[in-house]
């Protein structure tokens, strides 16, 4: 039976039933009895048998065998973003000697549960995941059980539990509204898809709404849109009400959208060509992730630059450091500076 698949109980489940510790179970589980009392091992036995818990036999054959095969899932492998991500993990495994399995789950978390349970079966030796956000304890379980893991990009919610490769998210947000206001402009807007368990878009939010009380006096919550849907494919008249209610209420003001992410940087930028919108004048424009359209369209899309190249290639060292024992500290959270990229799109045009 696959983990969590077919059944909800955890390792932290069977831990906390009694009252022991993660890795003790994962002793257990494994077979490694040294310093384990005789009424421990009874009690996990009879604990496991009573709440049906059945550990990942994939996750368990890790421990045995070495494969040299990496597997890495990738929340929507279409975007640039990813592209830069994937180049950077490739890279690192290539030059180490190791081969990559990668999966797409289309920011869907039933098939990303279900695409990490199929690279498991190919006898991987540790993931690199970009999650969805909704399979927390999914993972953490994995972990348990001495599956190497590290989240590229993405954090879980506890972002503590696993290694994590990520960018300045709450700082280089909070830090390009004020860059929004020494422009000149009147008002920060703040489009994004639904917020949903996805931390980077939460923690980008938090930043705005926090960066808006600091430098406006406004209560980022009141001038914050969400597009439904996660690509923004077809949501154009979303996005064009969206641009229609932030323009009736600022007759007379200079006002900037700040989307949370290329996708919806790219939508507003082809909703407002397609409805002669002009950006720097009806519109000030800025937003997360600087892909390479932003330097080509007329005026030049102000941007914050991360580094995914990089996310990626630290993702996948960690990884295999893990793998081969080379780093058996506390979990790691990396945080990559990032870079405002001022174009045309944030020059007030009368």
């Amino acid at each position: 039976m696959n983990p969590k698949l077919g059944s909800k109980v955890t390792i932290n489940e069977v831990a906390e039933r009694a009252g022991v510790s993660k890795t003790t179970v994962s002793r257990y589980i494994n077979g490694k009895y040294e310093s384990m009392s005789v009424a421990t091992r009874e009690n996990l036995e009879m604990i496991i048998r009573e709440l049906d818990y059945r550990p990942s036999k994939t996750a368990q054959r890790l421990k045995a065998d070495k494969t040299g095969i990496v597997g890495c899932v990738i929340a929507d492998i279409r975007s640039s973003f990813s592209t830069n991500l994937v180049k950077g993990i490739n890279d690192v495994c290539a030059a180490r000697d190791y081969q990559v399995l990668f999966a797409n789950t289309d920011n869907d978390p039933i098939n990303e549960q279900k695409s990490i349970v199929s690279l498991l079966d190919n006898k991987l030796d540790g993931l690199i995941v970009n999650t969805t956000g909704s399979n927390d304890e999914f993972l953490i379980d994995l972990d348990a059980q001495g599956v190497p893991i590290v989240m590229a990009d993405r954090y879980l919610e506890n972002d503590q539990i696993l290694d994590i490769v990520t960018s300045t998210n709450y700082v280089s947000s909070f830090e390009c509204v004020k860059f929004l206001k020494d422009q000149g402009y009147d008002k920060v807007y703040f489009v994004s898809q639904t917020m949903g368990n996805n931390r980077n878009r939460l923690i980008r939010h938090q930043a705005y709404c926090d960066a808006m009380q600091s430098y406006f006096g406004m209560d980022g919550n009141t001038s914050s849109y969400f597009i439904c849907g996660e690509d923004c494919d077809g949501e154009e008249n979303q996005v064009l009400d969206i641009l229609k209610d932030i323009q009736a209420q600022n007759e007379h003001n200079n006002v900037c959208i700040f989307a949370v992410n290329g996708t919806v940087l790219l939508e507003l930028v082809k909703t407002m060509k397609e409805n002669d919108y002009q950006i720097g004048k009806d519109f000030g424009l800025c937003g997360f992730d600087d892909w390479e359209w932003a330097s080509l369209i007329d005026p030049g899309i102000t941007t914050i630059r991360q580094d995914t190249y990089m996310t990626g290639v630290l993702s996948a060292n960690i990884l295999i450091d893990r793998i081969e024992n080379k780093d058996n500290g506390d979990k790691r959270l990396v945080e990559l500076p990032t870079e405002i990229i001022k174009r045309n799109s944030t020059t007030i045009l009368e």
